[in-house]
């Protein structure tokens, strides 16, 4: 499945550059390094009216959107306030005190969008209850399993953080007991990063990495940053704090996650996709996150290797085979716990 995790397969920002360039530059030359669901928006595009785009057990939902209007309630208050309320939930959470040897446990639910061409071929919707162990200091293999998925499971292992074993493939039976060895994977648990908001901003702009416009980059790597791996209460409050003073922001309420809940999430808008940051409308804790064709055409983030000469406008191509309001991926974050063992469950 064509569901990323944080090391194993590419992130948000990768499927995103990559849709949007196939979107609008059919012609060109695709990259070497691409994902099976860009390649199949392309080829629904071509097939015109006979490609279907479907997703299972979701809707399509873009939410109504506001703007900053002082005085009104902090769902009707604008993305810094909802931003700033889910930055005092963090803060207040009781936090998870990882030890040498131990593995950071998350659950989640996911789902991804397929397209059919006209004879019915391509990459079919999937959804996927994920269960993934991470070492909570690095240096270990991690496990990853989904419900319905083939085989007992995958190893995830790199050599030199690039490199992957062998044994990072699909096995009918996975022997805890045997993981792979000289893995180099980063740590699941967080230290390194800034606990107060500028310092986490300034972190969030210098460690930003792809060709979308400064802005734009550092509030994917806010999503990036937090998927499946464990920040500790002090760092994850300032990590929604600084993105609270990330430019082009705005509200999306009566939303749904991936595990049914209702939510209300923050978005930002480039280029007919939007990356939303999904949080409980009461308690503004995170519960996920999710990406939305949206035309809105009114941010245009400044510098960048592209800046926006001129403002961004869809095909009409693209409105036909992708209408607004399309969900194309989500994932609800279910449950984050420490375990002594990989494979075991909290």
């Amino acid at each position: 499945m064509n569901i990323p995790v944080r090391r194993d397969l590419p992130g948000h920002e990768t499927r995103k550059r990559h849709l949007m360039s196939e979107l609008s530059t059919l012609h060109r030359t695709p990259p070497r390094r691409r994902l099976f669901f860009s390649a199949l928006v392309a080829s629904a595009l071509a097939a015109g009216a006979a490609a279907v785009m479907i997703i299972p057990g979701l809707r399509d939902e873009p939410g109504r959107r506001h703007e900053l209007v002082p005085g009104t309630s902090v769902a009707l208050a604008g993305a810094p306030a909802v931003l700033v309320k889910a930055s005092r939930y963090a803060a207040s959470e009781p936090e998870l005190k990882p030890t040498r040897g131990q593995f950071m446990y998350f659950e989640a639910k996911s789902a991804q969008s397929g397209i059919l061409d006209k004879r019915g071929q391509g990459q079919p919707a999937e959804a996927s209850h994920r269960h993934v162990w991470l070492p909570a200091f690095g240096g270990q293999a991690g496990l990853v399993r989904e419900q319905g998925g083939p085989g007992d499971g995958t190893w995830l292992c790199r050599k030199n953080d690039v490199t992957p074993t062998k044994k990072e493939t699909i096995e009918e039976k996975i022997d805890l007991a045997e993981p792979p060895t000289g893995c180099q994977d980063a740590p699941a648990y967080r230290t390194d990063l800034p606990t107060d908001a500028e310092a986490m901003k300034d972190w969030l702009y210098r460690n930003s990495r792809g060709g979308n416009p400064p802005d734009v980059q550092a509030f994917v790597t806010v999503g990036d940053t937090i998927r499946e791996a464990y920040l500790g209460p002090k760092a994850l409050a300032a990590m929604f704090k600084a993105a609270a003073e990330i430019p082009g922001t705005k509200v999306y309420d009566n939303v749904t996650d991936s595990a049914g809940r209702p939510g209300i999430a923050v978005g930002q808008t480039f280029h007919g996709i939007r990356h939303d940051l999904i949080f409980d409308p009461n308690t503004f804790k995170y519960l996920g996150e999710r990406q939305v064709v949206d035309y809105d055409t009114s941010f245009r983030p400044a510098g960048g290797k592209s800046p926006d000469e001129t403002p961004w406008q869809p095909s009409a191509q693209m409105r036909k085979n992708m209408p607004e309001g399309k969900v194309l991926y989500m994932s609800a974050v279910l449950r984050i716990a420490v375990v002594s063992e990989v494979g075991r469950l909290p």
